[in-house]
């Protein structure tokens, strides 16, 4: 240190270098803070939208569901519910073979793989009315 409290001038391109990068890294972190911003709106903006979207299909007048390749329901709306005679929480612990008596796991899986064509079979409702309801591949 210099009588002034000044580094020497052999330290100035080092300090320069710190200063420089220093700048640069603030520069990375302004661009991060606004690119979290930006993303947290955009998340605020579409869980608005699925929770209306989810209002709509779950309070739609037709049955609605999402069925996993093994056949277990993962998904049903009220009308689903009201419908078969079942619980959400029921359904969604059952496989379509458990409602349809033409259904097998076994066969389920075979046409889940091939996904051709589309299956209309008679639902076994919980208060023994039995309907057709397609079962659609896409």
């Amino acid at each position: 240190m210099t009588s002034d409290n000044q580094p020497p001038r052999s330290c100035d391109p080092y300090v320069k270098n710190l200063q420089r990068e220093h700048e640069r890294l603030q520069q990375l972190l302004s661009e991060a803070n606004a690119e979290v911003t930006a993303l947290r709106a955009e998340r605020t903006h579409l869980e608005t939208e699925l929770r209306y979207i989810r209002f709509v299909v779950d309070n739609a007048p037709d049955m609605m569901d999402y069925v996993d390749e093994d056949g277990y329901y993962r998904y049903v709306n009220n009308a689903a519910c009201d419908v078969l005679g079942y619980s959400r929480s029921e359904l969604l612990t059952m496989r379509v073979s458990d409602i349809d008596p033409t259904i097998t796991p076994e066969n389920w899986t075979q046409a889940g793989r091939s996904k051709k064509g589309a299956v209309r079979s008679p639902l076994r409702a919980n208060n023994a009315v039995e309907m057709a309801q397609p079962f659609q591949w896409k």
